[in-house]
């Protein structure tokens, strides 16, 4: 996976229990949370994300029937990115992931 370095939108640190449940289902807390619980994210647009290799590897899922889509390569279970499923919302790319992490 690959997005420009011009194309990161917003780093943050998420708090949140869904963010925390899907690092549980995920089973990678340690890789995932930092000490205080939160998850560092980087939102990207969409068009600005392209999968180089690996798509049919990809698995999503929903933490809950009306919960953000949650997208995770199903051989690693490594998170991949969540999103509202509107064309233009941000993809929350796991910092966990990036290359050098």
């Amino acid at each position: 996976m690959s997005s420009p370095i011009r194309a990161i939108q917003n780093r943050c640190v998420c708090y949140c229990r869904d963010c925390q449940a899907f690092a549980h289902f995920l089973g990678k807390v340690d890789a995932i949370l930092d000490e205080r619980g939160g998850s560092e994210i980087i939102q990207v647009l969409p068009r600005n994300l392209t999968f180089t290799q690996g798509i049919e590897l990809l698995a999503c899922m929903r933490l809950t029937e009306k919960g953000l889509l949650r997208w995770y390569a199903a051989c690693c279970n490594t998170p991949i990115g969540k999103h509202a499923g509107h064309a233009e919302t941000l993809v929350h790319r796991a910092r966990a992931q990036l290359p050098g992490k």
